[in-house]
Parts: C-alpha cells; sequence; structure tokens
C-alpha cells in the first residue's frame, strides 16, 4: 500500500501519513471500511483529491455529486493503482538524454484525445497535481541517481562478488521514486546515453 519507504501511492514524494479513500466516502459511504477502497497517500495528494471523483455515464465524463442517493452506474473514471497498471496509462517526459526531460507527466503517447483512456489519464493527473514543480524536481534528481548508479555499477561490475551485486541491487531497487525507474526501463531505447547499460547488462531490465 506504499510505495517505498512509507511514500505516498500516488506522487512517491511524500511522507504517506494519511489513509486515503479511493472512492470517497462522502459519496461512497458503503465503502468506508472496505480494505481494497484504501491507499496510503501524503496530505498534499489526498487534500487535491478530496471528495473529486467522476464516472463515465456512457462515453460522458460526469463528476459524481452528492447526494441521499447512490451514484449513478458507470465506470470509474480516476485510475486506480489497485486495479489499474498506471504504466497503462501515463508516460513521463525524460527527453532525448534525461538532462533536458521535463518529468511531467503525460496521457500515454498514441492514445487519441477522445479516448477513454486519454481521458482518465488526464483527469487523474489533473486531480492529483501530479505534475506539481517540485513533484518535476523530485522525479529528474531520481533519473539522474539511476544514471550515476549504472555508470557506477558499468565501472564495479566485475570486482565484485555475488553478496555485493545483490547488495547493489537491493540498493537500487530501494531507490526513490521507483516509477521513474520503470519509465526509463520502458524508454530506455530512445535515450542512447541510457541505451548502453541496458545493451551491456541485460539484467538491469529485472531491477
Amino acid at each position: 500500500m506504499c510505495s517505498g519507504n512509507r511514500r505516498c501511492c500516488y506522487c512517491e514524494d511524500s511522507v504517506a501519513d494519511e489513509v486515503e479513500h479511493i472512492k470517497p466516502k462522502s459519496l461512497y459511504p458503503e465503502l468506508t471500511f472496505t480494505w481494497e477502497n484504501y491507499l496510503y497517500a501524503c496530505g498534499q495528494c489526498n487534500g487535491s483529491k478530496n471528495n473529486k471523483y467522476a464516472l463515465f455515464i456512457g462515453i460522458v465524463l460526469t463528476p459524481v455529486q452528492p447526494s441521499n442517493s447512490p451514484p449513478s452506474p458507470g465506470n470509474d473514471v480516476f485510475i486506480n493503482p489497485r486495479q489499474d497498471a498506471p504504466m497503462n496509462f501515463f508516460d513521463l517526459d525524460l527527453g532525448q538524454e534525461i538532462d533536458d526531460g521535463t518529468f511531467q507527466y503525460l496521457p500515454k503517447y498514441g492514445l487519441s484525445q477522445s479516448s477513454v483512456d486519454y481521458q482518465r489519464s488526464e483527469y487523474t493527473i489533473e486531480i492529483l497535481g501530479l505534475n506539481r514543480d517540485f513533484l518535476a524536481v523530485g522525479r529528474k534528481s531520481a533519473a539522474l541517481d539511476f544514471r550515476a548508479r549504472l555508470y557506477e555499477y558499468q565501472q564495479k561490475k566485475q570486482n565484485l562478488n555475488a553478496q555485493q551485486l545483490q547488495q547493489f541491487q537491493r540498493d537500487f531497487k530501494s531507490h526513490s521514486y521507483p516509477s521513474v525507474w520503470e519509465h526509463i526501463k520502458a524508454q530506455y531505447q530512445s535515450l542512447p546515453e541510457i541505451n548502453q547499460f541496458f545493451q551491456q547488462f541485460p539484467e538491469i531490465q529485472n531491477w
């Protein structure tokens, strides 16, 4: 339920010090104590999302409004990380060589703006504020650290024993902003400097 070392499941930056109801309890009181409706989140993400929620009623994105009646049946707009695979909906702008990336989340490349998945991605980014300036700065810092560790691995691998290699891998995988590494793995072929490491050390694809 947490990303990394007690990090928010949404932004991966701040301490996950609040229990978030994915479907707001003010709109779905019957899910107030449902385990599958819980996530650990930070106050900023939880506050930004608050009781915002929307459904596709047919093909129309419709915000759910407080009511004495249950919400109309429909399909969730918000991307639920406990049910959905965020990598299927988002791309992270890594630039050409990491140094020039904006590190903002964007709807997955190739999605039509009128598609359900594009609208879900855009909606989720907006209501969580996933592209706040300090989050982009943190993601870029993480990407630069990942790149530096890959250079370190390139230089040291042949001199490390099995136990040291395992420790290096554990340390690498425990880095903050784990989704940044997932996006690097997904995009490495378009990042020439990073691509060399995947060609030389294919095992890092499993990190």
